[in-house]
């Protein structure tokens, strides 16, 4: 027949008919993201990142790390998460105190979800940072 896109699997002919399937979306699932700090060294601060999925590692996709310092939001990190669902990024602080949080931004079948403020650090020292 003409008119009709045979790579489209969602199109069947059958004795001669056109018939269309319905294929479902995938439903997508909740996650959950948890940020956890090591102990601050000098100016730099360990922290884990863990995204979870019904108690589940989610092992793909991205985590934003964000401070909120000075009254603005400031991107430090963008990583991806490792096979058992965690990523473990080092971020560098200005001094003063900062609020992190971690934003896991989705894939497919899995919601995006952002870590409670867990960490809330003060820097005493300025540091020099190398640009």
């Amino acid at each position: 027949m003409r008119g009709i896109n045979c790579r489209d699997s969602r199109l069947v002919l059958v004795a001669g008919l056109v018939i269309a399937l319905a294929v479902p979306a995938l439903a997508s699932v909740s996650t959950t993201t948890t940020l956890t700090a090591g102990t601050l060294s000098g100016c730099v601060q360990p922290i884990t990142v863990t995204v979870t999925a019904s108690g589940t590692p989610v092992t793909s996709g991205n985590v934003v790390i964000l401070d909120q310092f000075g009254g603005n939001s400031v991107q430090l990190a963008t990583v991806a998460l490792g096979s058992s669902g965690t990523a473990s990024p080092s971020v560098a602080l200005a001094a003063g105190s900062h609020s992190l949080t971690a934003n896991f931004t989705g894939t497919a079948g899995y919601n995006a979800s952002t870590s409670t403020p867990a960490v809330l650090v003060s820097v005493a020292t300025e540091c020099e940072f190398t640009v």
